[in-house]
């Protein structure tokens, strides 16, 4: 037996894609399921129950391979340094993590520096983290959709993230658009905020007025009849 064990142990050295055909005594052996995740990650899928619980072999795995988590023994997936290391690798590996590892917020903020789509897999409770929430909006301003809802209606919160990306006011509490302070400042860092405006706002000359001298590349946004409007259109 230790002879056989020891003949795949070398042949798997060569092609880790051999331990899918190998024997239930060679993927038992801790040695040659290393031999194997040097190579490649994937090939915790043919361990054996109990190495796939062996957190050092796990590592191994997840360090070059982060989808591999998906592989790992259920205690190992809400491990915090083991879905650490494999979101490092591959932020997608966050969706392989146990419920119980999503509420990390340093797992969560490693996720997100891969992808602001892992923000898809975070508690209700990191979805109002207004760092974290940034950081995902200054990648994309779509992450705006997955925050909470008392952050969407954070007026300061709402601006800080228009400054980053124009797309978040589409996201914002459409309580905001008919606020004209806040809205006067959104145009002022986006000019397409002026098509988000409630309409009592977009028929009011004074607020069309302020908002062009705020921004006059917004004068474009303005409703036609304005525009059409001698009057309106010397005084802009």
């Amino acid at each position: 037996m230790a002879a056989a064990v020891a003949e795949w142990r070398s042949s798997v050295a060569s092609d880790w894609q051999r331990l899918q055909f190998a024997p239930p005594a060679a993927r038992a052996d801790r040695r040659v399921i290393a031999a194997a995740l040097q190579q490649n990650g994937e090939a915790l899928q043919y361990a054996s129950e109990a190495l796939r619980g062996d957190r050092g072999l796990v590592l191994i795995a997840v360090r070059g391979t982060g989808q591999a988590l998906r592989h790992a023994a259920g205690a190992l997936q809400c491990d915090a340094e083991v879905v650490l290391e494999a979101v490092r690798q591959d932020w997608k590996a966050i969706t392989f993590a146990a419920p119980g590892a999503l509420g990390d917020p340093d797992i969560l903020r490693e996720a997100v520096r891969g992808s602001w789509r892992a923000l898809e897999s975070a508690t209700v409770e990191l979805r109002g983290d207004r760092e974290l929430l940034m950081e995902a909006i200054q990648q994309d301003g779509e992450a705006m959709r997955l925050a909470s809802e008392e952050l969407r209606k954070d007026r300061a919160f709402v601006i800080e993230a228009i400054r980053a990306s124009g797309w978040a006011l589409n996201y914002a509490a459409k309580e905001l658009y008919s606020q004209r302070t806040f809205m006067l400042e959104a145009i002022e860092h986006n000019k397409l905020a002026l098509d988000y405006a409630a309409e009592e706002l977009r028929n009011d000359t004074g607020f069309l007025l302020d908002a062009t001298q705020r921004c006059p590349a917004a004068l474009r946004y303005a409703p036609l009849e304005m525009r059409e409007s001698a009057d309106f259109m010397l005084e802009a």
